[in-house]
């Protein structure tokens, strides 16, 4: 019986190309001899490096600024707060500014300094004034929902970010079909329950994330950013620029798990300070930055009601799913809809669902509070 089990399995591997064989990475040798090009080894002729001053306030209204100080420092060669900034704006729809006077999370982003290094910049960031105008917040996506609860968006009133995107003007993130109330009559069993699922793990990977700004003329812009599908930023960033051609160039990326698609907005920042200063401009977050501000999973909660037939399968689900986007949503919505297909797929025999989402702006980055 064994000896038949092998010869089995000998012609099964004859069957494929690459299951059960070994195969080499195409780039492991250039990756363990340390050739491999990663963002922080680029260097363009009088690159500048961009820093950030954060929020210290969850909800808060920039009352004053002050970045004279902050331009008197030897090596900085630029600096931008709201007031100088344009329009530019990123998000599903677009409603997330490149810089504000409305900070929303502890860590949003104050003002931005482009020096000729590091230190310099850093320094800058220490001289500049300002005052805050600090507002009440809120970190419960359910309590954001509540009538008299800080608000976030004036486009968005209720803190509710809208199901619709600029792909589709028809809401998605919703599924009702069948009869629900039907099918919860004929089943043997129902059960209720409220869950959540909110405390996300940062994914930290060992390098953090980073993009490369240089304008190649008045109307295109070169991106170089050390994350995958190059293509989506592409498409993001020449949405929030409209009339610039946008080339975006992806590095050898040291880990993402699936966390530097979420960087639009930083990539702004680099494409503004490089077109204030005329030069290439560098943006990699240290690590408190990555750790503290960067964007995370959306945190989620679901109300809901499932029904069971006697033999076992669940004919009915009814429900509100609420998704914590934090202070802004990059890809929530799209993201809420392969969760309800994934739902649909698992439950595949259920023919009723009443299962509706929320997608709700709070005072948080996208981690969980």
């Amino acid at each position: 019986m064994f000896d038949k089990m092998k010869e089995q399995v000998k012609v099964s591997e004859h069957e494929y190309r690459y299951i059960g064989k070994h195969a080499n990475r195409p780039e492991a040798d250039e990756l363990v001899s340390g050739k491999r090009q990663f963002l922080d080894d680029i260097v363009k002729p009088g690159m500048l490096t961009v820093r950030v001053l954060r929020s210290p306030h969850a909800n808060a209204i920039i009352k004053e600024i002050n970045t004279e100080k902050a331009k008197a420092v030897p090596g900085v060669v630029g600096v931008c707060t709201y007031k100088e900034a344009p329009n530019w704006q990123c998000g599903l729809p677009n409603h997330r500014k490149v810089l504000d006077n409305h900070m929303r999370f502890v860590g949003d982003s104050v003002a931005l300094v482009a020096a000729e290094t590091l230190e310099a910049a850093d320094e800058a960031l220490d001289l500049i004034e300002v005052e805050y105008e600090v507002l009440p917040f809120v970190l419960d996506c359910e309590e954001a929902l509540e009538e008299g609860a800080p608000q976030l968006y004036e486009q968005y009133p209720g803190n509710e970010i809208p199901k619709t995107t600029p792909f589709s003007e028809v809401p998605f993130n919703q599924i009702f079909v069948g009869d629900v109330d039907k099918a919860f009559k004929e089943s043997a069993y129902v059960k209720e329950g409220y869950m959540k699922y909110e405390n996300m793990a940062h994914p930290l990977p060992p390098e953090s994330p980073g993009c490369i700004a240089e304008w190649t003329n008045p109307s295109a812009v070169t991106v170089w950013y050390n994350g995958g599908a190059p293509h989506l930023q592409k498409f993001n960033t020449e949405a929030s620029i409209p009339g610039v051609a946008v080339r975006v160039i992806a590095t050898q990326s040291g880990g993402s798990y699936g966390s530097k698609q979420l960087i639009p907005h930083m990539i702004l920042q680099a494409i503004l300070m490089a077109k204030i200063t005329g030069r290439a401009c560098k943006f990699i977050m240290d690590r408190n930055e990555h750790f503290l501000s960067y964007e995370l999973r959306q945190g989620s909660r679901i109300r809901g009601k499932v029904g069971m037939t006697e033999d076992g399968i669940i004919n009915a689900v009814e429900g509100m799913w609420y998704t914590d986007s934090g202070m802004s949503s990059t890809y929530a919505q799209a993201m809420t809809a392969v969760g309800l297909g994934e739902c649909q797929a698992f439950l595949g025999k259920c023919e009723n669902w009443a299962l509706d989402t929320k997608l709700v702006a709070t005072n948080h980055s996208s981690q969980a509070p």
